[in-house]
């Protein structure tokens, strides 16, 4: 049997509902990642929806956590970041990038959605992404997170030359390709719009009248595991878009509780369907 490749993942943990790893780990796994991860928070369940959580910060262990991995001889073909507020945690990021120098590194910049911050997150947090984002070799922002990460103000909605404006914006910050996830579009509807080297395309979604926590973590893991098989970036996209837009449909019609993030459950019928 021929050896996995392994991804390394930094996202917070939620002992209940689906977000972060929760969403992450078993979508890499299910399409052929070995997928190991260093949880930067512990947190009772997802944020959104739910008061009073239990959240410990699991930073001052990560570094001992990275350590004792490479003690054991492992690298890495995959190092993707999803929430992080911990400074140490972005340093430690910073330090197993330098390290692991082959392996492909996907940053999704977790800042805000809906047009501002999430709660807990700075101007600080921002600059330091900023930073972080130059080391990727893909970046996946919601459109709240490439205005934060740009500085530029937003639009209620985005013609070619706007989404052209903002890449460019972009690329100020990394030279790694971008998918920039639920953008409204002057035309009308919402698209993931992906950029490489230069070209940009559209792909749009149906509108699902419900967004559930984790469904930013469904696109991003989808997206590293198709490209992982030595799928190509435009058709990945496409594809995780597609996915990630039927789950989260057959959530909605199956009335599964908002709050408890995006259930994977139709995912793996979905898969054998649809992946190549």
């Amino acid at each position: 049997m021929p050896t996995l490749k392994k991804a390394l993942l930094f996202h917070d943990f939620s002992a209940f509902s689906k977000s972060g790893l929760t969403v992450a780990i078993p979508v890499l796994e299910a399409l052929g990642l070995e997928a190991g991860a260093i949880p930067t928070c512990l947190l009772s369940t997802q944020t959104d929806g739910f008061g009073n959580l239990f959240i410990r910060d699991l930073s001052s262990d990560a570094m001992a956590i990275y350590e004792k991995i490479k003690s054991e001889g492992y690298s890495f073909d995959y190092i993707y970041s999803g929430f992080v507020e911990n400074d140490s945690i972005y340093g430690l990021l910073e330090k197993v990038i330098d390290e692991e120098k082959d392996a492909f590194v996907l940053v999704d910049p977790v800042l805000g959605d809906g047009g501002k911050l999430y709660e807990g997150m700075t101007g600080s947090h921002v600059e330091k992404m900023r930073n972080l984002i130059r080391k990727a070799d893909l970046i996946t922002p919601n459109l709240t997170e490439a205005l934060l990460l740009t500085g530029l103000e937003g639009e209620s909605s985005y013609s070619n030359g706007d989404l052209k404006t903002l890449f460019d914006a972009l690329s100020s910050y990394t030279e790694g390709d971008v998918v920039m996830t639920s953008v409204p579009l002057e035309i009308g509807g919402y698209s993931n719009v992906a950029f490489k080297n230069g070209d940009m395309r559209i792909f749009p979604f149906p509108d699902v009248p419900v967004g559930y926590p984790g469904s930013g973590d469904l696109f991003a893991s989808l997206l590293l595991g198709l490209l992982s098989r030595g799928n190509s970036f435009f058709p990945s996209v496409k594809i995780a878009g597609e996915l990630s837009s039927e789950v989260i449909r057959r959530n909605w019609e199956l009335k599964r509780e908002r709050r408890l993030g995006v259930s994977l459950s139709p995912l793996y019928v979905l898969l054998k369907e649809r992946v190549p």
